[in-house]
């Protein structure tokens, strides 16, 4: 199997490497932006800036879901924070749901208590708890108001407002 470019032939093992390189070309062309423009500031240890502000995504390490993060800052040590998860294990594990409130910053941390209900009627008082890692990279702890831990999540900033 061969296939003919104007008087040119390539074999499949070339063209095989000819696809690899433009799939990692149209990959970096991508990611670089994406990178460049989401590149956030982790805090001194005097204040966080805008360090949370963003759109974040992530991976439910206890169902594999979908899961992002909305957050916008309204005031110095307030955010408004929107949580949507594509799989909510704790309503039985066969629905989205989202949680809508705010935040506040506690010295590093961005921290929030917010209800869960599910379609059920179900509720769940839940504490967020975002500890940065990096420019683009947070740590979410998540667990119940009364202790009851639920995971640990990585999430990467996709959209900084800066």
């Amino acid at each position: 199997f061969q296939i003919r470019f104007s008087t040119q032939s390539y074999s499949p093992a070339t063209m095989n490497t000819v696809a690899a390189l433009f799939q990692f070309l149209v990959s970096f062309a991508i990611v670089l932006p994406t990178s460049v423009v989401a590149g956030g500031k982790k805090g001194n240890g005097k204040g966080m800036g805008n360090y949370f502000e963003g759109y974040w995504i992530g991976i439910d390490p206890n169902d594999g879901g979908d899961t992002r993060r909305s957050i916008v800052k309204t005031g110095k040590t307030t955010y408004d924070f929107v949580a949507r998860d594509s799989i909510i294990t704790l309503c039985g594990g066969g629905e989205p749901g989202s949680v809508a409130g705010t935040a506040t910053l506690e010295d590093e941390w961005l921290v929030s208590e917010s209800a869960l209900t599910c379609l059920d009627g179900t509720s769940f008082d839940l504490v967020f708890t975002l500890i940065p890692q990096n420019d683009n990279l947070m740590v979410e702890h998540l667990e119940t108001a009364s202790g009851t831990f639920i995971y640990d999540a990585y999430f990467w900033r996709q959209v900084a407002p800066y």
